[in-house]
């Protein structure tokens, strides 16, 4: 297969059975919400090595995800086809959503562009049977709609989940569009911070008639950026390379451990027992990395054991319990668990055969939620001892803004990712990295997958250690992470 690059052919791998050379002039690109592309020239230098990650299309040509790796081919290579997989989605918005938030959480500014796209979509009215008036005729984009408000959808959708504050984002952004000159230093507030309150409250100040020179200009924070020298990204099997690492050298240890059997995608084990004994091994390793009293954070869930025949029924293993009494025999001490609630429908299919037939017995509720149990480190040291050592600049570099969650349910959109079968949201682990680590830490991710814990690390002012077994979960976003040590990647 030859490719046209700067006026010249070049050879190429044969594509895979899911992927074809697409000329890019028959696809279709639909309205995209990213105000800032990025460097296209530096992503095209990348790109020119080869095109590790396709873009994505459906099978009528319409673009899911991919737009920046397009843009840089089109733009800067001058090439006039592009790898492409075909993928099969029940709604464009949601897989562009899923793939752009993995690379790089939206702003507030452009969720809220998001959530405005939504809205018009829908009319603006209020919840009923819009039928199919969407989308070419498919309603699937807007399934949750019925007897709902439009701007509650809208936020959902978007990534707010809190209807009020989409509310008011978007009238901080509207306000913004109409009079830029006034209040466009209020959008660029919102989308640093990366919080509404603030914004708003200025917002509304102006808004009653008190101008720049009665009340002094919104001051627009300086975010912290790690991801420096000190951050390593590892490809091979966390039972070995942790045993490489330094004692306490890791501030917090944030993961997802992979499901037990859930999938073929994931590892399969000989037993429950076995995927067990295990993680311990893999808590016991942590144990000794991680400093003096710090915390280890794990998302974690209930995972399905399949049956292995007709004859037999499905069970769900409590991990989230069983876990449990594995932290305390290996030296840690329960401090909290939190809830990540998902939105509704966010579920999946369990329950539609109870949802036909209501037979008692047979009962079974759509799992929206999933669990964060967070354990430390048993030290003699108290909590204050531990904040007391730190230095008083980076104490402060850290401190936590207004508008915290402060209770125990975490309602957060769950991610998607075209690659990888389970990621978790960038939310989710931006507040981990937050509420538990101060900047500077390194923040250690065992079961790394795509890279999210050190993308929050980075945004948040911390280094990071991220191990992973896939190659090509990682391959995919070392742009993210150009000062990054590597280790197993570049046949070291």
């Amino acid at each position: 297969m030859r490719h046209a690059v700067d006026g010249k052919e070049k050879t190429m791998i044969p594509m895979p059975e899911n992927i074809i050379n697409l000329n890019i002039s028959v696809i279709k690109i639909g309205k995209q919400f990213r105000n800032d592309l990025g460097d296209l020239t530096e992503l095209a230098e990348s790109i020119r090595q080869g095109l590790l990650q396709p873009i994505g299309v459906t099978s009528k040509r319409e673009l899911v995800f991919g737009y920046r790796r397009l843009s840089a081919c089109r733009d800067v290579l001058n090439w006039t086809t592009i790898p492409a997989r075909i993928v099969d989605v029940a709604s464009i918005l949601d897989g562009q959503i899923a793939a752009n938030t993995l690379h790089k959480q939206y702003t507030l500014s452009e969720r809220v562009a998001i959530g405005l796209d939504i809205e018009a979509r829908l009319g603006g009215r209020r919840g009923g049977d819009h039928g199919n008036q969407y989308v070419g005729g498919k309603c699937q984009d807007f399934d949750d709609c019925q007897g709902r408000r439009t701007d509650q959808i809208a936020a959902d959708r978007s990534g707010f989940g809190n209807r009020q504050s989409y509310r008011n984002a978007k009238k901080i952004v509207l306000a913004a569009r109409h009079a830029p000159a006034k209040y466009g230093r209020l959008v660029e507030y919102m989308d640093r911070a990366g919080k509404v309150d603030g914004a708003f409250r200025w917002l509304r100040l102006l808004q009653q008639g008190e101008t720049a020179l009665s009340k002094p200009q919104p001051e627009i924070p300086d975010i912290a950026v790690g991801g420096g020298q000190n951050s390593t990204i590892i490809c091979g099997d966390s039972l070995v390379e942790l045993d490489r690492l330094a004692d306490e050298s890791v501030g917090l240890v944030c993961t997802s451990p992979p499901y037990f059997n859930a999938r073929p995608e994931y590892a399969s084990y000989q037993s429950y027992d076995q995927y067990l004994d295990f993680l311990r091994t893999i808590i016991r390793k942590c144990h000794r990395v991680l400093a003096d009293g710090r915390f280890f954070v794990v998302v974690i869930a209930p995972v399905l054991s399949p049956r292995r025949s007709r004859n037999e029924q499905s069970i769900r293993l409590p991990l989230h319990l069983d876990i449990h009494p594995i932290f305390v025999q290996e030296g840690y001490e329960f401090v909290d668990d939190i809830i990540w609630k998902k939105p509704d429908g966010a579920g999946g299919q369990r329950g539609k055969r109870f949802a036909a037939d209501r037979n008692p017995l047979a009962y079974k509720p759509v799992p929206v939620v999933e669990y964060v149990h967070v354990y430390r480190k048993k030290s003699s040291k108290l909590i204050d001892d531990l904040i007391a050592d730190v230095d008083v600049e980076t104490r402060k570099a850290s401190k936590i803004a207004d508008g915290y969650e402060r209770t125990n349910i975490w309602s957060i959109s769950p991610a998607k990712s075209p690659i990888h079968p389970a990621v978790f949201p960038l939310e989710l682990a931006e507040r981990i990295v937050r509420y538990y680590s101060f900047v500077g830490d390194v923040v250690l991710d065992v079961f790394a997958g795509t890279g999210t814990t050190g993308l929050a690390a980075r945004n948040l002012g911390r280094e990071f250690c991220l191990i992973e077994q896939k190659r090509e979960y990682l391959l995919e976003h070392l742009p993210r992470f150009p000062n990054a040590l590597r280790r197993g990647l570049d046949g070291d």
